[in-house]
């Protein structure tokens, strides 16, 4: 026996295939999972900038909560560049009474 070599039988090495196939599986949703948490949350983030944003140039214009504020209004003065939805949705910004809403997040 002595200077024999013995390699790996079939059903082991498709039982390693196997297993390396379900971590890689775990991890892709893992990852795909993370990267939807991460949209949402910037597009959060996205709504909040433009939620502070709003609500100064609201008071130093001297505007009523039921005024109408546009993109165009607020990102000049507030907003050095406007913020663009990870998920290619339009942000919406509607009166002073009402937040920034977003068509393609929650």
């Amino acid at each position: 026996m002595v200077g024999r070599h013995r390699g790996f039988t079939l059903v082991e090495v498709m039982v390693v295939v196997l297993i390396l196939s379900v971590l890689a599986t775990i991890g892709a949703m893992g990852w795909r999972n993370a990267q939807e948490r991460a949209k949402t949350t910037a597009c959060v983030e996205n709504r909040w900038q433009i939620e502070r944003a709003k609500q100064v140039w609201a008071m130093e214009n001297s505007k009523r909560p039921d005024d109408e504020a546009t993109l165009d209004d607020v990102h000049p003065s507030q907003l050095k560049t406007l913020p663009t939805c990870p998920r290619g949705g339009n942000y919406t910004i509607g009166s002073l009474n009402e937040p920034s809403r977003c068509t393609a997040c929650p």
